[in-house]
């Protein structure tokens, strides 16, 4: 994707359903206000592997046209993708769904086509209330099944629990403004994109909503994103944002030998709120990318909760806690804050900034080979806590901009680099870059090669450099005050010879 040979990665999408036009088995109308059993839908003597999906189309539409509520607390399958287009309002009593992968074909609002369990469309106020788990039947990393698709179903009350296993995508929710979604558990999300060739693997995929709110989300055995805030085009060819949304706390775990794993990817956003994400295994923990094709989309102005979790090498070019990045200026990020980040990193990076602007109170990062880079980016943080770090422990690259109160380096480095703060310009763009720290701290504790540079920068001067504090104990005061990369007067840097 960039001289960094960032994986390309094109993340799933949802999946969708087709609609039924039926008559109730039997029914007849009631008087508002009541419910009933969605048996009383089942033809009689039904057996429980007999497909229910024209049922469950003549359930809701009978729920909306009584103003009534169908209690589900059975065991059913689904082998036709089940389209409800009523204001339907259901509870489930811990129901059971076991939904097929090779079913029927349903068709979302935009006009794209895949396998889906149930898709609700252009079904305003929907009410789905209680426990449901979605059990798909197919082969993990073929299957192209989506539980649960909401296409336009805007202030929807989908407040039910909702478990999916062994899919694609376990819920997909699409154009749906100021509705209310509740927590979604999910394993072994792990196939192919429901629209393509690509692979998938995600809990909860948001496109294009506005002013909703969603529960917590946790998966584990996840192949690509737990939450995935992601761009698709409507039928009118429009690209809505998510904007204003409120997400609860994602947790995961990722699916083994994964190498397009993560907690959160966010392709489009605008003013939303996260509220965390913690997670073991992941390729990165929040992966905020955007590529070419995503010209008309944002990610802006977002809040994005503390990020806890480990990071193993896997593989991957882009392995990090945290990367922000672009595939080129026409998508560029704009600017987002976040509370903290505690991690431990094996891979390429800890925090990744490519490209737009990330404000941060606390950003704490062991291992890594690079802990913090900043290149194409700008980031502001109050606290860097550094340790245990492959290389130098922050690097700065072109156009990059650094602001700090505090930076902590805690540890030498273990691949034996000699500097602290470092300027590389074979990272970003041609353009200048700046860094500006209150203080930077340094004590080798007895771990890695001793550091001889605190700050080292071949080829700037002090015009790019402000930093008003240097404590580095006995260690290395000596080497540095003779000047041998940096050293400081009247408070400020000034450049001397020397390389690290």
């Amino acid at each position: 994707m960039n001289g960094l040979q960032l994986s390309r990665r094109k993340l799933i999408a949802g999946a969708m359903g087709s609609p039924l036009l039926l008559v109730p088995f039997g029914c007849t109308g009631s008087a508002a206000g009541s419910s009933r059993s969605f048996e009383d839908f089942m033809a009689a003597g039904h057996d429980p592997n007999d497909d229910c999906s024209r049922a469950l189309v003549a359930a809701a539409r009978w729920s909306a046209e009584n103003d009534a509520v169908v209690t589900f607390s059975g065991r059913y399958r689904l082998v036709d993708c089940a389209t409800i287009t009523n204001r339907a309002s259901f509870h489930f009593d811990n129901a059971i769904f076991d939904v097929s992968g090779r079913g029927g074909i349903g068709t979302l609002s935009n006009g794209a086509r895949g396998r889906i369990g149930i898709l609700f469309q252009h079904a305003d106020d929907l009410r789905l209330s209680g426990a449901v788990h979605c059990r798909g039947d197919g082969m993990a990393g073929s299957t192209r099944l989506a539980g649960m698709v909401f296409d336009h179903c805007n202030r929807a009350r989908v407040q039910a629990s909702v478990r999916y296993d062994n899919m694609a995508v376990g819920c997909s929710v699409m154009w749906c403004d100021d509705g209310i979604f509740g927590d979604v558990q999910a394993s072994g999300m792990n196939g192919r994109q429901t629209f393509g060739n690509g692979t998938a693997g995600t809990a909860l995929v948001v496109i294009g909503s506005r002013r909703t709110t969603f529960g917590r989300i946790d998966s584990t055995e996840n192949y690509k994103p737990v939450l995935y805030c992601s761009v698709a085009k409507d039928a009118q060819g429009r690209a809505i944002d998510n904007e204003n949304c409120v997400f609860g706390l994602v947790t995961g775990t990722s699916a083994r030998r994964s190498l397009e794993s993560s907690l959160i990817a966010l392709r489009s956003g605008r003013g939303c709120t996260f509220a965390g994400a913690v997670g073991t295994g992941f390729v990165c923990g929040y992966n905020i990318t955007r590529y070419s094709s995503d010209a008309g989309f944002a990610v802006d102005g977002n809040q994005l909760g503390s990020l806890r979790g480990t990071f193993p090498s896997t593989g991957a070019s882009a392995d990090a806690a945290i990367i922000q990045h672009a595939e080129s200026t026409a998508v560029a990020i704009g600017s987002n804050s976040m509370m903290a980040v505690e991690a431990q990193c094996s891979g390429e990076f800890g925090v990744a900034l490519l490209s737009g602007e990330l404000s941060c109170g606390r950003i704490e990062i062991s291992g890594g080979r690079r802990p913090v880079v900043v290149s194409d980016a700008t980031l502001r943080a109050d606290q860097i806590m550094i340790s245990n770090q492959g290389l130098e422990a922050l690097t700065v690259g072109q156009s990059g901009r650094l602001y700090g109160t505090s930076v902590d380096i805690r540890t030498g480095s273990l691949g034996g680099a000699r500097a602290g703060v470092r300027y590389n310009p074979a990272f970003g763009s041609s353009g200048p870059m700046f860094v500006q720290l209150d203080n930077v701290r340094y004590r080798q504790n007895g771990t890695g090669t001793n550091l001889t540079y605190i700050l080292y920068d071949p080829d700037n001067g002090p015009a790019n450099w402000d930093v008003a504090n240097v404590d580095v104990g006995g260690a290395i005061a000596g080497a540095l005050l003779e000047g041998r990369a940096l050293n400081f007067r009247n408070g400020r840097v000034q450049t001397v010879a020397g390389k690290p």
